[in-house]
């Protein structure tokens, strides 16, 4: 009798099951474009994590529109600070 390894789960496993997702990098071009596209599937995937350098404005936004657990910014906004306040993020460090 041979050896059948066991399918390995995947990360969607077709059950409708969300997926947690974080960005880092997410006011650049890459990041606001991966945002996009989670943008079309709210109901697959949870913005968990935010990620950015110097764009605290950008990621001001991005917080109050996909209010995740946790943002980072190498420099902060006191817009920054006032969308995480409001959506109840917390920084990360």
């Amino acid at each position: 009798r041979a050896f059948l390894p066991r399918p390995r789960p995947s990360i969607y496993d077709g059950d409708m099951t969300r997926c947690r997702v974080a960005v880092l990098g997410s006011t650049g071009s890459v990041g606001s474009q991966a945002l996009d596209v989670l943008r079309q599937f709210p109901d697959r995937f949870d913005v968990v994590a935010l990620a950015a350098g110097r764009n605290g404005d950008e990621l001001a936004r991005q917080v109050a529109a996909f209010r995740p657990r946790y943002a980072s910014a190498e420099v902060e906004s006191p817009a920054l600070r006032d969308a995480m306040a409001a959506a109840g993020t917390r920084a990360a460090t």
